[in-house]
């Protein structure tokens, strides 16, 4: 993704995913949809693309601690002069 681009789907795979489960950005609460045991799909708002630099991503499965972060890493956008 791109730093100042637009809301984004971001699929995470893994596994023992239950109800309940959030993906979590940069330590946020994300909207989080259970596809199965082993695939989330999260809503990541064009507000948490603002900044340029990486973000980490967790999930949090209730009744256990949160996984391992994950490194999603953001470009700065590029412009053209003409």
């Amino acid at each position: 993704a791109t730093a100042g681009g637009a809301a984004f789907a971001l699929t995470v795979r893994g596994s023992g995913f239950a109800a309940g489960a959030r993906v979590h950005w940069r330590g946020q609460p994300r909207e989080t949809r259970l596809v199965s045991a082993t695939e989330l799909q999260a809503t990541i708002p064009a507000a948490d693309l603002a900044e340029p630099g990486p973000a980490a991503v967790t999930v949090v499965v209730p009744g256990r601690p949160a996984s391992d972060a994950a490194t999603f890493r953001q470009s700065a956008l590029k412009t053209a002069a003409v």
